[in-house]
């Protein structure tokens, strides 16, 4: 289990970076250093979401997104957070 590094900005409090190393099955299980940068918020349902992210591996840009829309289910069962096994 990789050890994720969480940057916040002082301001919102709201996520800005996450960080961690992982191992790709693409590059034989090689370790990679993976950083997510949030970009952009917006409120949806009440809540804030990332409107825009940019994933880097091993600092290239890997992935970037841009949400539209955002939803968020009535409820989850208590079921959703038991412990496996």
């Amino acid at each position: 289990m990789p050890t994720v590094t969480m940057y916040f900005s002082p301001k919102s409090g709201l996520p800005k970076k996450m960080s961690y190393v992982t191992r790709l099955p693409e590059t034989d299980f090689q370790e990679a250093r993976e950083d997510t940068i949030f970009h952009e918020y917006k409120e949806f349902d009440g809540f804030m979401s990332v409107t825009k992210m940019t994933i880097f591996r091993d600092g290239k840009k890997y992935v970037e997104s841009n949400p539209q829309n955002v939803t968020y289910p009535e409820s989850i069962d208590d079921s959703e957070f038991k412990k496996p096994g």
